[in-house]
């Protein structure tokens, strides 16, 4: 039996983070080809939440001109409130992503401003939201960084950072990992994936990664690896759940299609209440990261409550 539709009132998710065009690569008669498509994981997952049911206000900021226009255009035209916090820039900022042996390679271009010039939110509205998100490059400079903290602090709702680390935009790993895991204790949830956790922790293994992390600082913490098993640290255990096998045509936004689905259950549901609970949520997390695989590009590849219900209903 699925769930009843949720009134959610004046209840909202607000998510903070970047917000810019992706070149997605794919093959056709001609080769290798790039499509632009709408993306960054901050705004993904602000599309994912309002297509399964929840209201969303997005922190970003919007490169000028016709990448900008086309970011907002298409908020817009997904219901989502997108407000921006910078100071003018000069040039778009662009992603291109290129698969690579079940991952995606990430390249950039632009003026990083475009993503870490965010100034800080309104605490009004950290308060006020039932979740709270930040991920990606929100955690790559000092101004964003703090923008996030702030929200955090304000925030009476549920909390949840994904680190989503672009190595190639981090010039000191050390500084970045010091004002990263300087949130961990603030949040309710830390979802990070394998790859992530090389990054973060390369020199012991993912399973102690994940349990250290949890541990340390006091908080959830789920681990997505793909087509391996998910993993969970919760109440001091680790446990594993498996994922639906899925044609994979863009894997682009199936981590953020994960945590969207997974933050608007506890949106319109409320917070697991134990282990058990969170894997009814985390199952259906990989359901839509499985129909965010079938699609190409990332915030256009959310899926939609419809989608998500014959793929995996909450029972």
């Amino acid at each position: 039996m699925t769930h009843p539709s949720v009134n959610m009132g004046n209840k909202f998710g607000l998510v903070i983070g970047e917000a810019f065009i992706d070149l997605i690569a794919q093959r056709d008669e001609r080769g290798l080809v790039y499509l632009p498509k709408i993306g960054g994981s901050p705004l993904n997952v602000a599309v994912g939440l309002r297509r399964l049911g929840t209201p969303v206000k997005l922190a970003a900021t919007l490169a000028p001109g016709g990448f900008g226009d086309a970011v907002r255009e298409f908020c817009e035209s997904e219901d989502v409130d997108i407000f921006t916090l910078s100071s003018p820039v000069e040039r778009a900022f662009v992603s291109v992503a290129t698969p690579l042996e079940g991952h995606v390679n990430y390249e950039y271009y632009g003026d990083l401003s475009c993503i870490t010039n965010i100034k800080p939110v309104d605490p009004a509205y950290a308060k006020a939201a039932i979740v709270v998100h930040a991920s990606s490059t929100a955690l790559n400079a000092d101004s964003a960084r703090e923008t996030v903290r702030r929200a955090y602090e304000a925030a009476s709702g549920f909390k949840s950072l994904d680190p989503n680390p672009r190595p190639s935009l981090i010039s000191d790993r050390e500084w970045y990992l010091a004002g990263l895991t300087s949130l961990y204790h603030m949040v309710d949830l830390i979802k990070v994936s394998d790859e992530d956790l090389r990054y973060l922790s390369p020199d012991i293994s993912t399973e102690n990664a994940a349990l250290e992390i949890h541990q340390t600082y006091d908080t959830t913490v789920i681990v997505t690896r793909a087509d391996a098993p998910t993993l969970l640290a919760f109440e001091g255990q680790l446990t594993a759940i498996t994922v639906p096998t899925t044609t994979v045509i863009d894997a682009t936004g199936a981590g953020d299609s994960f945590s969207a689905s997974l933050l608007s259950d506890v949106a319109q549901y409320g917070v697991p209440h134990g282990v058990s609970h969170w894997h009814e949520y985390m199952h259906r997390a990989n359901a839509a990261a499985a129909v965010a695989c079938q699609g190409a590009g990332g915030a256009e590849s959310m899926p939609t409550v419809a989608a998500l219900n014959r793929n995996r209903p909450l029972i």
